[in-house]
């Protein structure tokens, strides 16, 4: 009985798809880089008209998907069960980057450009925003990701000795702030590849480095003096 409903339910599904994907995709463009940015300024202004845009970068090449969306219609089958008919609707998106003044500073925002399939185009449906990170004053630059690699490696040597660094990858610097305490730092996520002091080479990790200025704990408070890293967990080698 279930897959009787089943295959009923992909009969109603199959017949209000017209127009497949792979139909149009191909021959029909989405939205120019120049209509995605003005719906992407309009939108931003609607729905955040305290902040101001410095700033809107292209963050990749348009894609489309499609997505299920009811229709409103429903019909009760012969055993009483009630069906809900669902449309297949085409978008595509176009990534870009947005960089905006807010009271705490600046942020960078990824967001979209969403347009939905009407007619032999699109029409831009709704503004997409993901995830955003702080952007660092001039005065709060991190040093270049060499300088920070090579004090991440002489602090494990720091706390380690015993041991040779061979290696350190690590990923960008994330600034970090507390605008409440005026309080400032990088997060790194770091690689260290070591020879262990019995000669077995090792990787090991740490997701939460940080990189800071002042006194530990109180990191940014007093911007004064050398960069320094410590590591919030203890790194896991393997």
């Amino acid at each position: 009985m279930v897959a009787k409903k089943m295959n009923l339910l992909l009969v109603f599904l199959c017949c209000l798809v017209l127009v497949p994907l792979s139909a149009w995709a191909g021959g029909v463009p989405c939205a120019s880089w120049k209509d995605a940015e003005m719906s992407l300024r309009k939108a931003w202004a609607k729905g955040y008209p305290t902040e101001k845009i410095l700033s809107i970068v292209q963050d990749g090449e348009p894609s489309s998907y499609d997505k299920l969306k009811s229709t409103g219609q429903t019909k009760i089958d012969a055993h009483g069960d009630k069906w809900e008919f669902y449309a297949k609707n085409s978008y595509c998106r176009v990534p870009a980057k947005v960089t905006v003044r807010q009271s705490s500073g600046q942020r960078v925002f990824s967001v979209s450009a969403i347009y939905r399939k009407s007619g032999k185009g699109f029409v831009f449906d709704d503004m997409g925003v993901g995830q955003s990170s702080a952007v660092a004053p001039s005065a709060q630059q991190a040093p270049s990701k060499d300088e920070f690699k090579k004090m991440i490696a002489a602090y494990w040597l720091e706390l380690h000795p015993e041991t040779k660094v061979e290696t350190v990858k690590a990923t960008d610097a994330e600034y970090k702030n507390d605008s409440s305490t005026g309080r400032w730092w990088y997060n790194i996520g770091a690689d260290i590849y070591i020879v262990s002091e019995n000669g077995a080479r090792q990787k090991c990790s740490n997701d939460y480095t940080t990189l800071y200025k002042g006194e530990k704990g109180k990191e940014g408070v007093d911007a004064s003096g050398p960069w320094k890293v410590y590591f919030l967990d203890d790194p896991s080698c393997r």
